[in-house]
């Protein structure tokens, strides 16, 4: 059986100290209810009696055979989509590091029709103070 995805089961697993059915039942969300019922997880309610730990498996074989198909097939599921989720994510800031020169071209004005703009600011303040002078010359008249 091995294979990459059961040996790396199995090593996350004797890290944790667990079996790879407890290291999938702590690790891997159960699967939500079918419908448009909320989701909520449920209770794992456990037994100890004594000290006895639940014997760690000693080799990936023996650790896949206890654990159930179901199991290793919804912990296979869910790494896989925990790997398409780091697809996106990735390809999402791949995207956005190319928008940042398109931006900071788009906000930046153009050097000559600046300075343009801003002869033809300085002409208009000129032209505004000289008619608001000669009102205010009126007005004293």
């Amino acid at each position: 059986m091995g294979g990459l995805p059961c040996e790396y089961l199995f090593s996350e697993s004797v890290k944790s100290q667990q079996t790879i059915k407890d290291y999938i039942s702590d690790k891997v969300p159960k699967q939500k209810p079918e419908g448009n019922q909320h989701y909520s997880q449920g209770i794992d309610i456990r037994f100890v009696f004594g000290d006895k730990k639940p014997r760690i498996d000693s080799d990936v074989e023996e650790g896949i055979k206890n654990a159930e198909l179901k199991e290793l097939k919804r912990a296979a599921e869910w790494y896989g989509q925990e790997i398409m989720r780091m697809i996106v994510r990735t390809q999402k800031i791949t995207d956005f590091r190319k928008l940042g020169p398109i931006e900071e071209q788009a906000t930046t004005p153009d050097l000559d029709q600046l300075d343009r703009l801003m002869r033809y600011q300085t002409t208009i303040q000129r032209q505004l103070s000289t008619a608001i002078g000669e009102l205010l010359a009126l007005t004293k008249a």
